[in-house]
């Protein structure tokens, strides 16, 4: 293998291996910089209409909370589990 070979399958190890994480890692810096208010826990459009009631309910009834005229037992039982979780 000539040095130039060499040179090549160099680069293509680093690409292959933190070239691409350091890219994404860049740019995840960038979108937090820009836009920090991500982590400050926000409602977007309709859902302070539609969601926001679950604080003022008590688990069991937001459990059974059919806000869209149907009962929507999962996506209930997924919100009072993620309540557990800080933000």
């Amino acid at each position: 293998m000539d040095e130039k070979e060499q040179a090549w399958d160099e680069l293509r190890l680093i690409q292959g291996s933190w070239l691409p994480a350091l890219v994404v890692l860049l740019y995840a810096m960038l979108c937090i910089a820009r836009a920090p208010q991500i982590f400050a826990g926000r409602f977007w459009a309709e859902e302070g209409v539609y969601y926001a009631i679950f604080a003022h309910m008590t688990p069991l009834e937001s459990l059974l909370y059919a806000g869209l005229g149907y009962p929507m037992l999962v996506s209930n039982a997924l919100v009072l589990a993620a309540r557990l979780v800080p933000i």
